[in-house]
């Protein structure tokens, strides 16, 4: 699965755990892939890739979900508008 999304352009590795001394598990007993991928993704078609992808239960893109966002920065909020 790691390589599918590797040959997506995604960078990563499983998660370790809290404590440091194995993998992060989720409640559902799924281990925990943290991915970076470039900024110029076209982000709708790679969360459709991923979700795709056998034995992604889940990602964390949020695709055409809301117009606008909160973002919290050094105790500021500021809100910026998301493409459409």
């Amino acid at each position: 699965m790691q390589a599918s999304i590797n040959d997506l352009g995604g960078i990563g590795s499983l998660r370790p755990n809290a404590i440091g001394d194995g993998l992060a598990i989720t409640s559902h007993g799924s281990l925990v892939l943290d991915m970076t991928f470039d900024s110029n993704s076209d982000i709708h078609s790679l969360s459709m890739q991923l979700s795709n992808i056998p034995g992604v239960v889940e990602h964390g893109i949020f695709d055409q979900l809301e117009t606008r966002v909160l973002i919290g920065d050094n105790g500021m909020v500021r809100e910026q508008q998301t493409l459409e």
